[in-house]
């Protein structure tokens, strides 16, 4: 795909929806290619994602937090109106003209200060649905050796008597592990490598398994090699 052919609303709409539902190495390499090289469409897409994915979080709320939410701006809006008006009505003419323009410019000043919080909204706004940049899009990007190796031990592995139980592609939490059976507590390497191929994390062990490290956003490929240098089997971690 053209660098300099932006996508369409569509596509955009399906690429966000592939992120949300971590289906994004599913789509085509021209697709993933295009986002990994223009910035303007990985961050349209990334900005339709998140809002997508605001958009799902606040209806998940419980109706209570979301009327005391509506209860609040109502609330304010009124004590706003009902300031205005009263500076209003002291302002009509009395004798006083000094007054008058005293108020007058406090009413003014009142308006444009409803009018700046808005427009302060308006633009925190925006700063959050772009704060992923295209750069955290190519994090996503699979690496092509490291996919052949993962898809050669889909259904097999040089395990001996290691037998694997993380298999596939695993959803990173804080909370899990890569285990496998080391019956013989041999030394066993665990590599962490990132889509660029390059080592994140390295760690030998004698058990049955390790906790996963703490890792950015992005996609990882994870390798456990035995004393012998022996590549065991590969897997993926996704966060």
């Amino acid at each position: 795909m053209n660098q300099h052919i932006h996508f369409t609303e569509e596509e955009v709409a399906m690429v966000a929806d592939a992120i949300n539902e971590n289906r994004y190495d599913h789509l085509p390499e021209t697709i993933r290619l295009h986002l990994s090289e223009c910035d303007e469409c990985a961050s349209e897409v990334l900005m339709v994602a998140d809002i997508a994915q605001d958009f799902k979080m606040e209806a998940a709320k419980p109706k209570t937090l979301r009327l005391k939410r509506w209860i609040y701006i109502v609330s304010v809006s009124s004590a706003a109106a009902i300031l205005i008006f009263t500076i209003f009505k002291l302002t009509q003419p009395n004798g006083n003209n000094h007054l008058n323009q005293n108020l007058l410019v406090t009413t003014d000043s009142v308006a444009r200060s409803i009018d700046n919080s808005l427009i302060e909204s308006d633009t925190t706004s925006e700063i959050k649905t772009n704060r992923i940049e295209g750069k955290n899009m190519a994090s996503l990007e699979p690496n092509k050796q490291l996919e052949k190796l993962y898809d050669n031990y889909k259904t097999a592995y040089r395990g001996d008597d290691i037998q694997i139980v993380t298999k596939g592609v695993v959803q990173y939490s804080a909370n899990d592990s890569l285990k496998w059976i080391n019956p013989g507590k041999k030394t066993l390497t665990v590599e962490i490598l990132d889509n660029k191929g390059e080592i994140s994390k390295k760690a030998t062990s004698k058990s049955q398994g390790i906790k996963i490290p703490n890792l950015p956003k992005g996609l990882y490929y994870w390798k456990l090699i035995n004393e012998d240098s022996d590549l065991l089997y590969v897997g993926k971690i996704k966060n």
